[in-house]
């Protein structure tokens, strides 16, 4: 794409300005929060391992950690409070095998 200067000096003062200004961003543990708030899941189940602490520094106080002793307790214990929430189990007993 060929620019003529009257379009480049106007792109370099746009970038500039944009430069000026202070960038504001939130942290990707922030916008995983919020989204996690947005649809209601408020409890997290979890077995925690070096690549989690992150994560899980400040944790937020409206939510709920369940720890597990094992990746597949805790992968149980998620499924059984979903299934109780929405009474899953009924679903599945009428469900044809």
């Amino acid at each position: 794409m060929v620019m003529g200067l009257t379009e480049l000096g106007a792109r370099l003062k746009t970038l500039r300005q944009a430069e000026e200004r202070p960038a504001v961003m939130k942290t990707v543990r922030q916008v995983a929060y919020e989204l996690l708030r947005t649809h209601g899941m408020t409890t997290v189940f979890g077995n925690p391992g070096s690549n989690e602490l992150p994560f899980l520094s400040q944790f937020p106080s409206d939510f709920r950690y369940i720890l597990g002793l094992h990746e597949g307790v805790v992968l149980g214990m998620a499924d059984g409070s979903i299934a109780s929430a929405y009474n899953l189990e009924t679903a599945f007993r009428l469900a044809p095998l």
